[in-house]
């Protein structure tokens, strides 16, 4: 072949990739404009630019381990349509106590979202995983339905945008071809970044473990950060310098060197990564219910409203659950953190200002621990620990009783005719735990048949149940 010949081969090779890049170009800056539009609209219906918020921006918008743009563009805003399926980002996509006591009443305060939640091409949810949930719950209370204002006018239809998968750009702005593993990968992370798990309980750090295990099976290389695709954590050599570098520079990427900063708390995530978790039940209302059932107590899920779209059982709120007396309050507190004192201690504390406490004689529950301890040793120190923690039961407890017998005291100084004589309130103990069975079964044996602890006045400590009393 000539040079001539090949010189005119190359050309017009070059000729046609720069072509291809420049309607690769043409085609970014179309979904530029479009995305402009569609934001002005989400503006001008009263919603806010989610170029303005931090989460929803890092989502659409963040860069790679080698500073790449990576890019995800709003394509239409839309109401109602086929409900989208959840994305997995975490193992528990929402948070209980924090739907109930922040997002849910900042949504009635304002009328509305004030973010459109993003969906994906494919229907499936990018970050509003606890917005859904959300706007099924009020939607279905008559009473609070209407304080949505602000979505009348779309027959109550939540709101959605519309994003396209992510786009890795150059320097230049144009469009990278990268393998379908770290497209997976570049797509996940952007998800994470849109709401990434607070530094704050086990919750989030069970949540940091599920996040990292993940965007190692969708791309062993973590984005380029992992080039050899080895094990983030190996037993056998635990403390190798180069890997523990490696998982460090992945938690900087993913939390934006914002969360599990702590070396401490980043070596506890460390060690449980790599665990199979094909072992691990789905745990869910369902699951929950059976569990409480077992013990004999009242069911525990809530009725599903006639007409309703949303048939998926859901366990009673707090304050609903109760004995057919009233005198025993139930509670499933979800996963282990902060719920004991964030949502039962303060119903307690409630109906103590408003003078009913008494009605209520004991406390009884039901609880998850780590959903990534695989082995039932692990499990039952997972449980042991959270009875005797700080926040725990057995320390408000002691508390509880503390309180009780002071105002036995100031009851025993009362004249028989005082007005305040039956008034004076008194915190329930917590008097039974159930740890809901978090393994599959081997066959027809359990691998985990759960957790059952009572409360022993006496020696002021849960006991074991199924155990003749152990002390836990």
């Amino acid at each position: 072949m000539s040079n001539q010949v090949k010189t005119n081969i190359e050309r017009g090779a070059q000729t046609l990739m720069g072509l291809e890049r420049a309607s690769s170009m043409m085609d970014i800056k179309k979904l530029e404009r479009q995305e402009a539009a569609v934001i002005a609209d989400m503006v001008s219906k009263g919603f806010k630019n989610p170029m303005e918020d931090e989460g929803h921006k890092r989502c659409l918008m963040s860069t790679d381990p080698q500073g790449r743009l990576l890019r995800r563009f709003i394509t239409k805003l839309t109401f109602g349509g086929k409900p989208p399926v959840p994305g997995q980002v975490k193992e528990k996509q929402t948070n209980d106590d924090w739907i109930n006591e922040s997002l849910k009443p900042a949504i009635l305060q304002h009328g509305g979202f004030k973010l459109v939640p993003f969906k994906d091409e494919s229907n499936v949810i990018v970050n509003g995983h606890s917005r859904k949930r959300c706007y099924s719950e009020i939607l279905a209370d008559a009473k609070t339905k209407v304080k949505l204002f602000k979505l009348k006018e779309y027959d109550y239809e939540m709101p959605w945008a519309t994003v396209t998968t992510v786009y890795v750009l150059d320097e230049d702005g144009n469009p990278v071809n990268v393998s379908p593993e770290a497209s997976a990968a570049y797509n996940f992370v952007s998800k994470v970044r849109a709401n990434p798990p607070k530094e704050n309980d086990q919750y989030s750090r069970e949540a940091a473990i599920t996040q990292v295990d993940m965007l190692y099976k969708l791309d062993n290389q973590c984005m380029g950060m992992n080039p050899t695709g080895a094990l983030l954590y190996d037993e056998e050599d635990p403390d190798n310098d180069a890997t523990r570098a490696i998982f460090d520079n992945i938690m900087d990427e993913l939390y934006n060197k914002k969360e599990f900063t702590d070396k401490g708390q980043r070596t506890r995530i460390m060690k449980e990564l790599h665990k199979d978790h094909s072992v691990v039940k789905d745990i869910g209302p369902a699951e929950v219910n059976q569990a409480a059932a077992i013990r004999g107590w009242p069911n525990g899920l809530r009725p599903i409203p006639t007409g309703s779209k949303n048939k998926t059982p859901t366990i009673k709120k707090i304050g609903e659950w109760v004995s057919a007396d009233g005198k025993v309050l139930y509670a499933d507190l979800a996963t282990a953190g902060l719920h004991l004192k964030n949502k039962v201690r303060r119903y307690l504390t409630d109906r103590m200002m408003d003078g009913t406490l008494n009605d209520i004689e004991e406390v009884k529950l039901t609880i998850t621990v780590s959903g990534n301890e695989t082995t039932l040793e692990g499990l039952n120190k997972a449980r042991k620990t959270w009875l005797s923690h700080k926040d725990g039961p057995e320390k408000m407890n002691r508390e509880s009783a503390t309180l009780r017998k002071l105002i036995e005291n100031i009851e025993a100084e009362l004249d028989d005719d005082s007005k305040y004589r039956g008034k004076l309130q008194k915190m329930p103990p917590v008097t039974e735990v159930t740890f809901v069975e978090q393994l599959l079964p081997e066959g027809t044996e359990a691998k985990d048949p759960g957790m059952n602890a009572t409360w022993d006045a006496q020696r002021e400590r849960f006991v074991n149940d199924d155990k003749e009393g152990l002390v836990l």
